[in-house]
Parts: C-alpha cells; structure tokens; sequence
C-alpha cells in the first residue's frame, strides 16, 4: 500500500504538483526501517487469528420455542 502512494505522488510531481516529490522522499525514508527488519527476518506477516463465534447463529436444537403441537 504504501508502494502505490508513492508511486502516486511521484506521478504528481512528474504532472508539476508541489510538494509532491518531497512527500514520496518522507515516505521513503518512513519505509527504509521496515524494509531493513524484514530483510534480516525480524519481521513475520500478521496471520489473522481463526475466527471462533460465541454461539452458533441458528440453535441446533430448539426445544419449545413454537411451531410444533404443544405438550399439556
């Protein structure tokens, strides 16, 4: 993500926006220490955690909730 907005602001600065060039420099500079930690293996992707629910969305055994012939 971050390579796509400075892509997009050095195409700024080619079409003449100012400010543009010197926002993708900062940019750069923010990225030089992530490059630099994954590059020696310190850095390991964010593996989303399995998603559990906490009750299942449609009871499995509904007991007397209505619809079926009701004992006296």
């Amino acid at each position: 993500k971050l390579d796509r907005n400075i892509r997009g602001l050095l195409e700024d600065a080619k079409r003449g926006e100012p400010g543009a060039e010197r926002q993708a420099k900062m940019l750069v500079i923010q990225m030089i220490p992530a490059l630099r930690q994954a590059m020696e293996g310190l850095m390991t992707p964010n593996m989303p955690e399995e998603l559990k629910p906490a009750q299942p969305l449609v009871p499995l055994l509904p007991g007397n909730q209505g619809g079926g012939p009701q004992q006296q």
